[in-house]
């Protein structure tokens, strides 16, 4: 069945329920939607087609890393070097640095090498999670060509005092400890959370690389993580508001060589400091945001047995101001304007390297209520004294019916070379500093669907899309060397189904049921000087055609039980298609019971992964755990 196909389909069945769901005694049970105070950027590139991660998702993983969430919860492929190893994000057949990555609106991408270590960051210290599928760098900037995720805090204000406590052990010596204090009023919040986790990642394993496949236990593989993260905010008056953030988290991580390596120990120390600040300003015409976000990172690499040592720092100062005016009650117009200055220093460059970018967007909006929705975004950027085409977003949603809507976006999208593309230098590599933009476009075409009754909640989005990336940055040898060269041309197709649905049994007791679909068909058209013809028309390696999720979920009362399980498509390592990992289902299960007493609430929780003891592997030669536990307990005073 061809896309168009399904989704004629898809909507005639939907338009079917939707004539049920209008009974004047239906009641709404869907609880994911909420409405919450979104930045103004958020308002231009949120419609129901955005992914919010739920709260009881949050709530489950919150001692785990963003890496384990996203790979549970969602099905954009996650690629992780190993239990310790790192951990970087593909949206929509995209490399990793084609995702942007936004914290409380500030683009957090590793300035390097343009990507994100999602092992890095806990979920602990994240309220909120949405995710855009599809290119915003007309909003967003640089590095937003697959979509974007969106990792928010939010001031909770009338909160009084509180305090939290969530502890947590595990197989192979896992260790997860966090302590929250807070206070609320209606003009002031303060909160500060600490945290520290450590895991020694002794597991067995599978040997694939030896003979007979022996059972091998990994060594080397331990990490060690420990922040805070402190909140400011005030409200000034009804319309005015400042807040201010500031997360500090120092990583210890020993690298453990993969299966075909005797020996290779190797330790990386990763600390960050991000801040933010911003003063919000909500008017009956006019809304006013203005904000700064400075961001320094450090990383040393240590291989004993090469005599390594390399250290590699970055400072990222990012100031924005966005004016949002409405014009009537359907039209409004917004402007911004963000200047983001970099520095970086290497052991592998020649000396500091500094960047300033200074861009300026500008977008209309239209919106009728709950009928139609359009947005149109342009943007230009000057890169030190160099301007970049423009870049352009129309996105649009219509409602067919109440509950049923139609949306569809084109955009043209951009990604500037790394640091790292640009500058390198070390014994078998060297960068290009004549490198050009990445640039592409890409377009979709979705509906979604919410259907609500007596008893039962469904919610569904469909999406189909295409994308086209031209001047693919490859790094590729000459002689001993390699070096980057824009080389490369990817076309990618795809199908993203999601469905959340949960159905009321009795008065104490719910049943859930959350799908989730998508077919990426992300294929080289154009190949490397150097390279053979029989990569062209391949699929991207590591991207599988096929990815699934599902959970299924009961609560009776105060105990919630969920079964997780995740299928991941069989994934080609080379890139003539000629080698690959197979097919695998991993299934986790997941206890929660819920204690209330006066001002104290809190949960004693349970997790067991990979139930079913599967052998697979995430990135080729790289073992990964059997079954494993977690069990935990979280008091919150309030």
């Amino acid at each position: 069945m061809t896309y168009y196909k399904l989704l004629v389909f898809w909507l005639i069945i939907v338009s079917a329920l939707d004539s049920f769901a209008q009974e004047p005694d239906s009641i709404i049970v869907l609880k994911q939607v909420e409405i919450k105070a979104e930045r103004i950027l958020e308002k231009q590139t949120h419609t129901r087609s955005t992914q919010v991660i739920p709260k009881v998702a949050l709530k489950t993983y919150s001692t785990n890393t963003l890496s384990d969430l996203l790979s549970k919860t969602t099905n954009i492929t996650i690629n992780q070097y190993g239990a310790s190893g790192l951990s970087s994000v593909s949206m929509r057949g995209g490399n990793a640095n084609h995702t942007a990555i936004l914290w409380n609106g500030f683009n957090i991408q590793d300035p390097l090498n343009g990507g994100f270590d999602l092992s890095l960051s806990t979920v602990n210290l994240i309220d909120e999670i949405d995710i855009n599928y599809g290119g915003n760098s007309a909003l967003f900037g640089s590095g937003a060509m697959g979509g974007s995720i969106q990792l928010n805090n939010k001031a909770k204000y009338n909160s009084d005092f509180g305090v939290g406590f969530t502890q947590s052990i595990g197989s192979f010596g896992k260790r997860n400890s966090l302590f929250s204090i807070s206070y609320g009023n209606k003009k002031l919040f303060l909160r500060t959370r600490v945290f520290y986790s450590y895991i020694k990642n002794d597991f067995e394993y599978k040997n694939y690389a030896k003979k007979n496949y022996p059972i091998d236990t990994l060594e080397n593989a331990a990490i060690k993580q420990y922040g805070f993260l402190q909140e400011v905010s005030y409200k000034i008056n009804s319309k005015n508001e400042i807040n201010a953030q500031l997360w500090y988290q120092n990583n210890y991580s020993e690298i453990a060589p993969n299966m075909t390596v005797i020996n290779g120990y190797a330790t990386q120390y990763d600390e960050f400091l991000r801040t933010a600040v911003a003063y919000i300003r909500k008017g009956k015409k006019l809304d006013l945001e203005i904000r700064n976000g400075l961001f320094f990172t450090k990383l040393q690499f240590i291989k004993p047995e090469i005599n390594l040592d390399a250290n590699h720092s970055s400072l990222n100062n990012i100031t924005e101001a966005i004016a949002n005016y409405k014009i009537t009650k359907y039209h409004s117009v917004l402007f911004g304007i963000n200047n983001n200055f970099i520095k970086a220093e290497s052991d592998n460059y020649n000396n500091a390297q500094k960047l300033n970018k200074t861009a300026l967007f500008l977008s209309y909006k239209y919106s009728l209520n709950r009928k139609a929705l359009f947005t149109a975004n342009i943007r230009t950027e000057a890169v030190d004294t160099e301007f970049k085409p423009f870049t352009f977003g129309l996105k649009g949603e219509y409602f067919i019916l109440k509950s049923l809507s139609i949306n569809s976006s084109i955009s043209k999208n951009y990604r500037t070379p790394s640091f790292n593309d640009l500058y390198w230098i070390g014994a078998y590599g060297k960068g290009n500093p004549d490198l050009k933009d990445e640039y592409g476009y890409s377009a979709d075409l979705g509906a979604n669907h919410r259907a609500a009754f007596k008893k039962l909640g469904i919610e569904t989005n469909l999406s189909v899309y295409y994308s086209r990336l031209s001047n693919l940055i490859h790094w590729q040898p000459e002689g001993n060397t390699w070096t980057p060269k824009n080389k490369k041309l990817v076309d990618t197709k795809g199908v993203e189904l999601r469905i959340n649905s949960n159905y009321k049994l009795t008065k104490n007791t719910s049943v859930f049921l959350n799908a989730s679909y998508t077919y990426t068909d992300s294929q080289l058209k154009e190949k490397a000087d150097n390279e053979s013809d029989n990569i062209l028309n391949k699929q991207l390696i590591y991207i599988p055609f096929y990815q699934a999720n599902g959970l299924i979920g009961l609560q009776y009362k105060k105990l919630r039980g969920d079964i997780i399980v995740k299928y991941v498509g069989q994934r080609y390592t080379t890139a003539d298609n000629t080698n690959w990992l197979d097919k695998y289902i991993i299934t986790d299960l997941s206890l929660n019971y819920t204690v209330n007493y006066k001002k104290v609430n809190g949960s004693i929780f349970f997790k067991a992964n990979n139930i079913f003891n599967t052998y697979y592997m995430i990135r080729e030669w790289f073992p990964t755990p059997l079954i494993n536990y977690e069990i935990g307990i979280n008091i919150n005073y309030n």
